[in-house]
């Protein structure tokens, strides 16, 4: 892990994120991320647990991550008096790079940059500041958005992101080598995939497990992250041992 994921990391509730509960197989696909793993209850010789948020008990399969975040200031609540997370709730591009740019601001490089006076992407508004130049600096770090570009430079910001999206960034922030095993993963990345080295470099590091699906493991790139997705990616990306 690079300097980053060694520093202490902040986020306000900026950029608040779509409130859109997914359907399909979001239940199946939060148990296999979670790593099929079952929360135990609280006993005389473990430390009882505390739930912050009224839709995520202590058994819930996020929650170690959801209460990581909080508390590190990463992600905030999405409701008040209750106060809710919103687990299932859909996160934007323009969020995703809200988080990123927290991250970059513990980074000297990221300090001294000054963004250009015309943005790469014409639906980027320099108005926008903390996105704005979250966005420009991965641009100028390694071009990191080509693809985007290629789509008359727009990066349509409050376009719900995707897995794909969240692994990429990681994998960017992470600087973490392609990794190209013979045998693919999961199903529906194969070999010949572009973005089959990145995939496997964070499926390696541990940060996605994949969704079981009629025995067989898949990425799904496309499928839009939720925020307790979200939480346990950073969650393992930065904070567990």
């Amino acid at each position: 892990m690079n300097k980053l994921g060694k520093t202490a990391l902040a986020i306000g509730l900026t950029g608040l994120l779509a409130l859109v509960v997914p359907t399909g197989l979001r239940g199946e696909e939060a148990k296999n991320e979670a790593g099929n793993q079952t929360k135990p209850a609280a006993t005389a010789t473990t430390q009882t647990k505390v739930q912050t948020f009224q839709d995520v008990p202590t058994n819930y399969w996020a929650y170690d991550a959801i209460e990581k975040v909080y508390n590190e200031k990463i992600m905030n609540g999405c409701a008040e008096d209750p106060k809710m997370f919103c687990p299932a709730g859909r996160v934007t591009r323009r969020s995703l790079m809200k988080y990123i740019e927290r991250l970059f601001g513990y980074d000297e490089k990221f300090e001294e940059f000054y963004p250009p006076v015309n943005p790469t992407f014409s639906d980027i508004s320099q108005d926008d500041e903390e996105f704005y130049k979250a966005v420009e600096y991965l641009i100028y770090l390694d071009d990191f958005f080509a693809e985007y570009e290629q789509n008359e430079k727009q990066f349509m910001p409050d376009k719900e992101a995707t897995r794909l999206d969240i692994s990429l960034f990681l994998v960017d922030i992470l600087n973490l080598k392609p990794f190209y095993p013979d045998a693919p993963s999961f199903e529906d990345i194969s070999v010949t995939n572009k973005y089959y080295g990145n995939i496997e470099a964070i499926a390696k590091k541990g940060i996605v497990n994949g969704i079981i699906k009629d025995d067989k493991k898949y990425f799904m790139p496309d499928r839009t992250i939720t925020r307790d997705e979200t939480a346990t990616f950073i969650y393992r990306a930065f904070f567990k041992k």
